[in-house]
């Protein structure tokens, strides 16, 4: 089902369910909103149920794919909502989840070939707070090509997210990597290898176009694996450009690692200025200006939480410890 020429389609599921066995619906300058409660099922056509293409040129609201927050979409064989190449480029694709998206490859996925970084109208992918992105047999969202993304629902898969390249704006978001056992992560200029049991894997592959920034703020995420990371790092030799990453909030279950040996922070001098780490040597990552207090949960598990050096956070954390009975002590 193909949506054109700048048709702009309310579809209102109204309580009904659309099987796509072969099928796929494809919006390329149009606009399609999934309204209702209902779902949309099947294996699609091409690996692909809901497909948005951007255009080569530089232009605003190409092609606009919105999924309202009662539908859910199921594509059992391939990506559910992909973001295809046009020369290189996606200008003007915009991705709006509101609701429910179960995926077989990835629930939500940019293809790598988009490395346009400088146009005005860069491809957006919004995952709204009441929006639920799910993968059983892979990553829930898999960002190889070059987009904005604003994370601010749930994410789960046996990799949480697995990004190569863009801008992430993850905020507010619960992201889980259902793995039980850590898969170590291999190099690939075509895709991915490895990661589950990872809630956000960032691969900068010279092969991709660089991650300009990362921000995870008000955030969950959770490693499901006991030799799992809440965050990895993927440093591959050729890469010039190794991301920013700025983590200022948030709750983390599991550690961070990096394939760098020779860079002394995860993400830079001064990254990490926040957040609540379980499972966690976090120390080692801390610029100068920020250390940790060290807490104990109700079952005596100790996690830390990452506060300025000199500053009065500190204090609002242990009162907010003890209001919950546990124990505390400094870093």
């Amino acid at each position: 089902m193909y949506f054109k020429n700048a048709n702009k389609v309310t579809l209102d599921l109204a309580g009904s369910t659309i099987s796509c066995p072969a099928a796929r619906f494809e919006i390329e300058n149009g606009m399609l909103t999934i309204t209702g409660r209902g779902t949309i099922s099947g294996a699609g056509n091409n690996y692909q149920m809901l497909r948005v293409i951007g255009s080569a040129d530089d232009v605003a609201d190409y092609s606009t794919l919105v999924v309202g927050e009662n539908v859910n979409v199921e594509c059992t064989s391939g990506y559910t909502i992909m973001i295809p190449s046009t020369s290189g480029h996606a200008n003007g694709a915009v991705v709006d989840v509101h609701g429910y998206v179960k995926g077989y490859y990835a629930g939500l996925y940019v293809n790598g070939s988009v490395n346009d970084a400088t146009s005005t109208n860069l491809p957006v992918i919004w995952v709204r707070k009441s929006a639920t992105i799910i993968n059983t047999d892979g990553a829930a969202i898999y960002g190889a090509g070059y987009a904005i993304w604003h994370i601010y629902g749930r994410c789960e898969g046996l990799v949480g997210i697995y990004l190569k390249s863009g801008i992430w704006d993850i905020n507010g978001a619960t992201i889980v990597a259902t793995a039980t056992e850590h898969v170590e992560i291999t190099a690939n200029s075509s895709g991915f290898d490895g990661g589950d049991g990872t809630g956000i894997v960032i691969d900068s592959h010279s092969s991709y176009a660089n991650i300009q920034g990362i921000t995870i703020a008000n955030t969950t995420v959770i490693t499901n694996a006991n030799d799992g990371y809440a965050i990895e790092e993927l440093a591959t030799k050729g890469q010039d450009k190794l991301p920013d990453i700025d983590i200022e909030s948030g709750t983390f279950v599991g550690g961070i690692t990096t394939t760098d040996e020779e860079r002394a922070k995860i993400i830079g001098e001064g990254s990490i200025t926040g957040g609540e780490w379980h499972n966690s040597d976090i120390d080692q990552y801390l610029d100068d200006f920020h250390t940790t207090i060290v807490f104990y949960d109700k079952e005596g598990k100790e996690y830390k939480v990452v506060v300025p050096i000199g500053a009065d956070d500190w204090k609002q954390s242990i009162a907010k410890a003890a209001e919950q009975g546990e124990g505390k002590k400094y870093a």
